[in-house]
């Protein structure tokens, strides 16, 4: 039990440092969305959201001094280093050796707690955070169960002159993968399916009021989806969003993510229209997703449904879509090389254990507010290390004298 206790405190810990510097991330990100979302393709965005879902899944990271989480890191003068004299055996007995170590030394027995110095605030909470997880892939579990129902139906569909289109499409998107095309009265919307056996699934009841155009239009954005392997990253993120169900700010960029796969596979389908109107494509959108805006999303399947504003979004992309300038492709893929140095990466903290050599006369130490403090050389004699840290050298003076078995220092 003590185990147990002790390893999902330190789940929990890692869970809420990982949700704090992750909500960084994602305030970043919205940030450059807000500022180029009307001049760069939305696929851009998906990658950056793709970033956001590499770096939640990360157990560890290196440190980087290009690390965005710098800005929120003390500076190596702001902080408290304390200081290790070591007798050394030099030739020259005027040396010492000078070791400063920080206090995120790994080393030191708080960074192991047992369940009997756990703050008991502490437990509540990672038991709290724990019974929200087990709620999550309940309710997670519940919801694909009911999606899973609506594809028992599902039939191939055996018409020849719908395969052909689709096969055609499948050609122009560059898609070689064996996908199924099958048909079902308890489906409303056209979904792509499953992650390993993906299959198209069409509602039956629609599908005569689609004609070839509709259809074309159809699958090209859901082969996007396929193209992207959206189902998959939704699966990702939806999983970390079960260890950070606590954070609405994952939610909320969720949400957009799933925006931004819309409005890339639009962008898919508009680039593969040759001689067609982007309007007609608008039209056949509305058509699909009239009756469908208030279903639920699923992360096994890819879909039309958006909500209203999305929608709005949406119809004004499909307007005014026009082919990506060579500069705005350049500037996507700098600010993804950028994001993806700035975010994969923690901030980058002085060494814990550098040593150097130093005159063991009359030593000088330095503090950031310029006082000093001086060690006599015999202060460094035969007595094996001696630990002090650096502080106010007014302070040492009056603390100076301590008792030790052979003398007092």
């Amino acid at each position: 039990m003590d185990q147990f206790l002790t390893i999902l405190v330190h789940c929990f810990k890692w869970t809420i440092v990982t949700s704090l510097l992750s909500s960084i991330i994602a305030i970043f990100i919205l940030i450059i969305r807000a500022l180029f979302k009307k001049k760069l393709q939305p696929r851009w965005f998906v990658w950056l959201w793709l970033i956001l879902v590499i770096r939640l899944m990360l157990p560890w990271v290196p440190e980087s001094s290009f690390s965005l989480f710098n800005l929120f890191t003390p500076s190596k003068s702001d902080a408290f280093i304390h200081f290790q004299f070591n007798h050394t055996l030099y030739s020259d007995p005027s040396f010492v050796t000078l070791q400063p170590r920080t206090d995120l030394d790994t080393n030191t027995a708080s960074e192991n707690p047992t369940s009997s110095n756990l703050h008991p605030i502490i437990i509540i909470a990672a038991f709290l955070w724990l019974a929200g997880m087990a709620i999550g892939l309940i309710q997670l579990f519940r919801t694909n169960r009911r999606f899973s129902k609506c594809l028992y139906s599902a039939i191939p569909i055996s018409d020849t002159s719908i395969l052909e289109l689709f096969n055609m499409c499948k050609q122009k998107s560059n898609i070689n993968s064996d996908i199924q095309l099958m048909t079902s009265p308890a489906i409303f919307s056209p979904a792509l399916y499953g992650l390993w056996r993906p299959r198209l699934i069409l509602p039956s009841k629609q599908l005569q009021e689609y004609s070839k155009k509709d259809l074309s239009f159809i699958f090209y954005h859901e082969l996007a989806h396929f193209k992207h392997r959206d189902i998959g990253v939704n699966w990702l993120m939806i999983l970390m969003l079960l260890l950070h169900w606590f954070n609405p700010l994952l939610w909320y960029c969720y949400s957009r993510m799933r925006e931004d796969q819309e409005l890339s596979s639009d962008a898919f389908a508009l680039s593969r229209i040759e001689n067609d109107d982007p309007a007609d494509y608008g039209h056949t959108i509305l058509k699909v997703i009239q009756s469908n805006m208030d279903l639920p999303q699923f992360p096994r399947a890819a879909n039309f449904i958006s909500t209203k504003s999305q929608m709005v979004r949406r119809m004004k992309m499909i307007r005014s879509f026009r082919k990506e300038k060579r500069r705005w492709f350049l500037v996507g893929m700098f600010l993804v090389a950028i994001v993806s140095a700035v975010s994969l990466s923690n901030a980058k903290i002085f060494s814990k254990s550098v040593t150097v050599s130093i005159p063991a006369g009359w030593e000088v130490f330095q503090q950031a507010e310029a006082e000093m403090i001086y060690v006599p050389k015999e202060q460094s004699g035969e007595y094996g290390p001696l630990n002090i840290t650096v502080v106010n050298y007014k302070e040492l003076e009056r603390d100076r004298r301590y008792d030790t078995p052979t003398r007092t220092l």
